[in-house]
């Protein structure tokens, strides 16, 4: 076997290996005594993408498990596949998925676009009292409102 293809393996094991940690070209060029320029074509000789690119595809892969198996926020994913920035992680998942994660996540669970209700939620910092859902104005079944100022609910 040459070395060009066993550098490009070592370079794709280490890559497996430190994902969760911020890798640049810098980085593997230390770690591999090789400049970055010669590091990226002998690896995107033997995997058709630069190490870089290899390193995202497998960060989203990690990140596309994690959204099918765990209950966990996506901003928890992103810091466990090596993100920071969630706004970052989602454009670049989005780039590689042609979808967000939210949205991967959504539909491995085989839902499918906006599951609207009738139903609206209080307010999370004062929920809302019966009594004060009572001094809402609502709409009359005859399509009137009543209880808004100026309306009488009468015709004519």
């Amino acid at each position: 076997m040459s070395p060009v293809p066993e550098l490009a393996e070592q370079i794709a094991a280490y890559i497996h290996v430190h994902y969760r940690q911020s890798i640049s070209m810098k980085t593997l060029s230390n770690q591999f005594r090789y400049s970055s320029h010669y590091l990226s074509r002998v690896f995107k000789r033997k995997y058709g993408v630069s190490p870089l690119e290899y390193l995202v595809q497998i960060r989203v892969n990690r990140a596309k498990a994690l959204l099918v198996k765990a209950d966990v926020a996506v901003r928890e994913i992103a810091e466990s596949v090596g993100y920071m920035d969630m706004y970052y992680f989602s454009r670049l998942f989005k780039k590689q998925t042609g979808v967000t994660p939210a949205q991967f996540k959504m539909h491995s669970l085989g839902l499918h676009g906006s599951n609207r209700t009738n139903f609206m939620p209080g307010s999370f910092i004062v929920p809302q009292s019966e009594a004060d859902l009572s001094k809402q104005p609502r709409a009359e079944p005859n399509g009137r409102d009543e209880n808004i100022p100026g309306r009488t609910g009468k015709t004519g």
